[in-house]
């Protein structure tokens, strides 16, 4: 089992590994920027970003900036909830599956893991709904 594990963290580094690219296309085919060069470019665009002339240019205001860091927000937690949801039922089906077909070690491991899920979700639902208080009370000021 641990084996396995280490094989998933090394194809996940190699895979992370193959996708960083720290070379930066330019505008022409034989332009590239260094990393250096990528990230001034960046800070260039965040303070264009701030300047309140360009942002009427391209119509954001920060109302509009508001509303999208709400919608960002919302569409993220209702995406992570459903996924909470589906990960902890179906571990549930699997569970009650084992405790209905085990032998009797078996439903006490399986009474055993059922601790640890109930543990786990109270965890998980308790931090959306801490989340989702914080939105709605940052929301109001």
């Amino acid at each position: 089992m641990k084996m396995k594990i280490i094989h998933i963290l090394y194809v996940f580094i190699i895979i992370i590994t193959l996708c960083a690219n720290l070379s930066y296309a330019g505008e022409e085919d034989d332009q590239s920027y260094s990393l250096s060069q990528g990230i001034q470019a960046v800070d260039r665009f965040d303070e264009d970003g701030r300047n309140p002339e360009i942002q009427k240019k391209i119509g954001m205001t920060e109302s509009k900036l508001k509303q999208n860091l709400k919608d960002v927000s919302n569409y993220l937690y209702k995406i992570l909830v459903v996924g909470s949801i589906v990960i902890s039922l179906v571990y549930a089906g699997v569970l009650g599956i084992k405790f209905i077909t085990g032998s009797v070690e078996e439903k006490v491991k399986v009474q055993e893991s059922l601790v640890i899920y109930l543990i786990g979700c109270l965890i998980a639902f308790g931090a959306f709904t801490i989340w989702k208080v914080i939105v709605t009370l940052g929301n109001q000021l």
